[in-house]
């Protein structure tokens, strides 16, 4: 199925090679602007579209200025050119509507192919892995003034702390061009080293989600459970009454902070509400063992790297099924 699908798009690249070769300079300009931040993601989509968006208006201003001149500066060759500029950009989209969505379905599975077959000891070790599985604090922003202690009133007797001069972001840049401060960009492992990884986790967290909807569906018609205020007005819940709003001296940010009400729902409620809508909750309460999950003999017998609960230590590999890949693809 993959040979085949991968095949179709071999067959369709030709009609798309002309108009990705033109748009190529605006995506690598696009990404330069991205690089231009690292951190901030909203800013690399902003900078993507504004970097990409000023090359596109030159290249098509250039593309109709030469195809008007082409044609002797006419009107009727001016139409022409502006009319051509405007079908080439409406084909380049339509090519990119209907072929980029299915191109990174078909790159995926043959990455989660790759994945599974590739051999065990290419797969990141568990301390490798351990970098990848904490969110990436992002760095304080130096134009944002916070306190750094938690402020409290002063008593008469008490001593009065010395104030320390709130750094400034020519003193903040200056620290982060020490040579101590400087980090080297974390280079990006394979996908191939990650797909049992993230198989296993999905697994394991399908399984645990499975666990609270049996103990939830088990549980007693007054049990409840946490909810958005407006879903809990919507589908029958209560609200709890909002706490008294906390004083900005409390706080670390020295800005006060009030508290929303809180919304609850029936358990029975919310699991009627997803068993309406399609959701299979019986098949998550049991071990994964149906199209993307069989035991395989691989590596048996070298150790216990990462056991199930049950007490096995064979890996698990990960088969997708013609029908379910028919389906993804």
């Amino acid at each position: 199925m993959l040979v085949a699908e991968s095949l179709s798009m071999l067959v369709r690249l030709p009609l798309f090679i002309v108009p990705l070769l033109v748009h190529a300079p605006v995506y690598f300009v696009g990404r330069l602007g991205a690089k231009l931040v690292e951190d901030e993601e909203e800013t690399q989509a902003q900078n993507k579209v504004v970097f990409g968006l000023l090359l596109l208006i030159l290249m098509y201003g250039s593309i109709g200025v030469f195809l008007w001149a082409m044609l002797w500066y006419t009107p009727a060759g001016a139409l022409l050119a502006a009319g051509f500029v405007f079908l080439f950009a409406k084909y380049h989209n339509t090519l990119i509507n209907d072929n980029y969505e299915h191109a990174k379905r078909l790159v995926a599975a043959w990455r989660i192919l790759v994945g599974v077959w590739a051999p065990k000891h290419w797969d990141l070790s568990l301390t490798a892995l351990a970098q990848y599985t904490i969110p990436r604090v992002p760095p304080e922003n130096p134009w944002i003034d916070r306190p750094r202690t938690k402020s409290s009133p002063t008593t008469p007797n008490s001593p009065t702390p010395l104030s320390s001069p709130t750094p400034t972001p020519q003193s903040l840049s200056h620290k982060a061009g020490t040579p101590s401060s400087k980090t080297r960009k974390q280079r990006r492992p394979p996908s191939r080293r990650l797909v049992r990884h993230v198989l296993r986790a999905r697994v394991e967290a399908a399984k645990a989600l499975g666990t609270l909807f049996e103990q939830l569906d088990h549980a007693s018609d007054g049990k409840r459970v946490r909810a958005s205020s407006h879903l809990a007005q919507a589908f029958g819940g209560v609200l709890d009454e909002p706490a008294a709003p906390v004083n900005s001296s409390d706080t670390l940010e020295g800005v006060g902070e009030v508290e929303m009400a809180r919304g609850w729902r029936n358990a029975k409620e919310v699991l009627s509400f997803l068993r309406n809508r399609g959701a299979k909750m019986g098949t998550l309460e049991h071990s994964v063992a149906g199209d993307w999950a069989a035991l395989s003999s691989e590596g048996e017998g070298d150790g216990t790297e990462c056991e199930s609960d049950s007490g096995f230590a064979e890996d698990l590999v990960w088969v997708p099924s013609t029908s379910n890949l028919r389906q993804v693809l």
